[in-house]
Formats: structure tokens, sequence, C-alpha cells
């Protein structure tokens, strides 16, 4: 009898396991400016989706009751064994193709899935009381450091105080005592960008419902994905998105990553798009002068929003190369999302659905070639839907084109490479918008700040990332006490005329008073203010990097 009830209870296991799931509502907002944004934890942004709930939710101003999106997501797609595999999300209305946690080679249980379903959030103000306690207890620690998800932390906590046990790397933080592995009651704490970080981590290989665009089977992904901005300045009108992606599958030939984004701009029924290939940035700016008058519009003060995109295909800053794809999803032929993996694939590889290519209007005599979306014609290939640069003394641009305004959904990829077994890859992008402009629309829409705001953002976020983001281990640097309090000690095996450089979590520089010493150097760093801070050293030998906390 009892193996028969233990027989009976494995057959329905398994039925509950092959049936859909609900999906999780859980979700964050980054609030630390000017763009009040909400992340979700199945890796849908922008939005609110609980089921029966679907609304905006990337409002500008912050608490103004206005919105620049409703739609944000990863799409990724490559092949592996003469098979197409792909993974992508844009509104999450008919099931998830990712799920909360790390990647799980044999399939992610709803139960892991639910542990996992939380995004971590921390503000530097957090990090800031916790290196003021003079020591560290349960009870004093933040609980957003406490429950940190990085590796080893004994004290971490997902979904409604779930226990999570974690051995690989996952979040960032400071090892203070370089162990490799996070204690915050030993000193360690998250390692954050900006003012504000939110992060979490999601897979492809999750239960089922696994399919809101494609049908294929898991490509092995795992994406730690995070969030930050800045509390004051230009960039407050910033939001920065990282993502570091790894295969844990099989190795992908021609892999292609994008972004998908719906941005409504207030009243999302009369948008144009265009792309600034110089800046490898898309841009939406009103139809019209007007926006309406309707709770969500903006009547006749808009803003203009952009996406510009940071680090793809392994460069960053002034290795990076031009973008792979931009398309609007919309046109007067094909006004839906993909349904087929090879759909979502082919507008990765600025081609439409229906495997056409993407075509400006123009040919080389400056004739009008049909089409002004990109669409049919006889014009040439090209990668950039309405590109901002002139096309044989001609322009191309919905404005000029008197395209009826309408909603915009975009796609922007990077170029197709290898991503192979065991490998990551990194894809990071700011969502800009502008202070409200009067009659900022079609026919006179303005670029100019929107472009200036976006080199604001892309000197900041290469200040920051010029440096390492794991601690340095090599046995040839010493620094300490860190934290420090009025002095840091260097010690180092560059050569004796060393040059020093700080930084702060801003990737401002900072002045500071420094000594030479016998094999390194002395820091007088009383007269800085309590955070985190970056050093670089540099001589003929070459560069070393590190990180300090002033408590």
């Amino acid at each position: 009898m009892k193996r028969t009830i233990i027989l009976f209870i494995g057959i329905w296991v398994s039925y509950l396991q092959s049936q859909a799931q609900p999906l999780f509502s859980d979700s964050a907002v980054a609030d630390i400016n000017q763009i009040k944004a909400t992340m979700n934890v199945h890796g849908d942004y922008w939005h609110v989706n609980s089921g029966s709930v679907f609304y905006n939710a990337c409002e500008f101003p912050a608490y103004s009751g206005k919105h620049i999106a409703s739609g944000g997501g990863l799409w990724m797609g490559g092949i592996a064994g003469g098979n197409l595999l792909g993974a992508a999300t844009a509104y999450r209305t008919s099931g998830a193709e990712y799920w909360p946690g790390p990647y799980v080679s044999t399939g992610q249980s709803y139960m892991q899935a639910a542990t996992w379903a939380r995004i971590w959030k921390v503000n530097k103000t957090d990090i800031q009381s916790y290196l003021a306690q003079p020591t560290h207890t349960v009870s004093n620690t933040p609980t957003q450091i406490l429950e940190w998800p990085a590796k080893g932390n004994p004290y971490a906590k997902g979904k409604s105080g779930a226990v999570l046990i974690i051995t690989t790397d996952m979040a960032p933080f400071v090892d203070a005592n370089n162990d490799g592995f996070y204690n915050p009651l030993l000193g360690d704490y998250p390692l954050i960008k900006g003012d504000q970080m939110l992060w979490h981590v999601f897979n492809d290989n999750g239960p089922l419902p696994h399919g809101e665009f494609t049908q294929s089977s898991s490509a092995g992904l795992e994406v730690q994905a995070s969030c930050y901005g800045y509390s004051t300045g230009d960039l407050a009108n910033v939001l920065f998105y990282e993502f570091r992606i790894a295969n844990h599958g099989q190795s992908l030939d021609s892999f292609v990553v994008g972004w998908f984004s719906d941005i409504d701009l207030g009243n999302p029924l009369n948008d144009y798009t265009g792309f600034d290939s110089a800046r490898n940035m898309l841009f939406v700016y009103n139809g019209q002068q007007n926006d309406g008058t309707g709770t969500f519009a903006y009547q006749d003060s808009i803003p203009t929003v952009g996406i510009r995109f940071l680090e793809y295909n392994g460069k960053k800053c002034n290795e990076l190369g031009t973008l792979g794809s931009f398309m609007n999803l919309s046109n007067q032929f094909q006004t839906r999302l993909p349904t087929t993996t090879l759909e979502m694939y082919r507008t990765l590889n600025h081609t439409w659905s229906d495997g056409s290519p993407l075509r400006a209007p123009f040919n080389d005599t400056v004739v009008m070639q049909v089409y002004g979306d990109g669409y049919g014609g006889f014009g040439q290939p090209v990668r950039y839907l309405y590109d901002q640069r002139p096309w044989l003394n001609a322009t191309w641009n919905e404005c000029d084109m008197n395209n009826p305004p309408g909603d915009r959904r975009l796609i922007t990829a990077a170029k197709p490479q290898q991503f192979t077994s065991g490998s990551t890859i990194h894809f990071s992008f700011c969502l800009l918008a502008t202070d409200r402009i009067k009659n900022n629309g079609c026919p006179t829409y303005n670029l100019t700040a929107l472009q200036k705001l976006s080199d604001s953002a892309l000197q900041r976020f290469c200040s920051i990332t010029a440096l390492p983001n794991d601690p340095n281990k090599s046995q040839s640097l010493s620094v300490f006490p860190n934290p420090c309090d009025e002095y840091l000690t260097i010690r180092t095996s560059l050569a004796a005329s060393v040059h020093l450089l700080v930084f702060d979590s801003r990737g401002c520089s900072v002045a500071v008073q420094i000594e030479q010493e016998k094999g390194g150097l002395r820091v007088h760093t009383g007269s800085l203010a309590s955070g985190l801070y970056f050093g670089s050293l540099q001589s003929e030998k070459g560069v070393q990097h590190f990180r300090f906390y002033r408590q």
C-alpha cells in the first residue's frame, strides 16, 4: 500500500510540474532620480503586469503621473547544431521565457524560481549607514546589506524571506578580507554604482509556461541584471542598465543580443522615432508640437527620450563599434510582434519578420523608392531605420516623410558574434529623458539636449567601468587599512615613480595628498567624505587598480 501511495504522489507531482505555473508579480522600482522605473523578476521592465493588471511604470518626471515607456526586455538568439535557439520578452501576456533565479541545467523547478523571485535594492546611504557602525551585527546591519545575494552569504534571503544558498558568483560585493565570500558581519558590503542600484538574476530554463515569442528549447542563458542611477546633476535624468549574460549551454554561432523597447512618450499614439548612428542611440520625439490634453499627455511641453548603448560585442567606451541593427516593429504593413523564434531572430538582424530586408527609401540618384518606413521598395539595404545621417544629400526621418504618428515598438541589437559555452558577454545601455521643452515636436523637435545628455552619460559610464569590478587580488599590491580613516598605505611592485589617481563612486577624480614611501605610498584620506573610492596606480611597468572605503 505504501508503495502505491508513493507512486501516486510521484505521478501527481510530475503532472503538476508539467502544467503551466502562475507567473510572479514581484518587482522593484528605481526611484533615486527623475526617472521612476519598474523592474520585474521575469526580466520585463517599465510596466506592471500581475495577470489582471497591466499599466505603464516608467514615470518621468517622477511622481508626475506621466510615462515615457510601457515595455522593455532582452531579446537573444543564436544557432547551435543547426538549430535556432532564442529567448525574448516584452509584456509577458502569454507566458514567460525568463524565470527568476540562476540557470539550472536540468530545468529550474517552480520552487527554485519562487525563492529567487526578488529584486534587491541598495542605496548609497544604506552603505554609509553600515560603514558608520564600529562593529557589525545582525541587528545593526541594514536588511538590504545583510540579505544581499552574494556568494557565500550566510544571511542571504530571497522572496518572502526564503533562505538562499549561494555557491557561485552572483551579486557584486566589496570583499573586505579578500576571502572570496560575502559576510556582512565581517565588513563585506554590496558593490554598487550610482546613488542607488537594483540587482536580480533570471534564466531561460524555467518552468512552464515557457514561450512568449519563441518555441525553441532553452539556449542555456543566465542573466545577471542591474539598474543604477544618480540623484543629482544632469544625470538625474538618466538610468543605467547593465546585463551580464552567461552561456551555460551549447556554443552559439551568430548569437545576437538586443533590447526591445516600447517608448510611449506620454500619449503613445503620436510618436516618431529615429536613430543617431554616431552615438549608437535610438530616440523618440513627438510627432506633433502638442502631445494632447489627456491625463497622461505632456500637452505642449514635451521631453525627448533616448536609449544610448554603451557596451556590447566585447567592447565599450572608446573601443565601441557600431551597433548591428535598429528596427521599428510597427510599420504600415506589419503591426505585430514576432510570434516565432525565426521572426524574432530576423528582427534582431535588421530584417522584417517576413524575411525582407530593411531598405533606405532612396537610390543613388536620390529618388524616393516607394516607401519611407523601410519596408519594401528598391532602396539600398541598411542596418538602421531612420538613421539621422544624411542619405546622399537627402534626409530620412519620420517628420520629413510625413509619416502618420503612432505607437512605436523598437528593437536595437548588437552585431552577431560567437558565444562559446562557459563564456559571458556584457550588454549595457542608458535610458535618457530631457527636461520638457515647449512645442518639442515635429517639425521643431530638439535633439541637441538629448545628445548632450547622452554624451554626459557615456562619460560617467566609462569613468566607472574603466576600473575592474572584482577586487584586486594581486600579490604585488597591498592596500591597508581598508576601510581606512585618516591614512591609506599602498605597497606595490610598480616603479618608485608610480602615479596615483583616485576616483569617487561617481567616477569623478578627487584630490588627495600623497607621500612617497619605500615600496609604495601613504595617502592622506582624512579630507575625503565617507564612501567608496577607486584607485589607479600607473607607471612605466604597468597599471594596477584597487578600491577602498573611507569610513
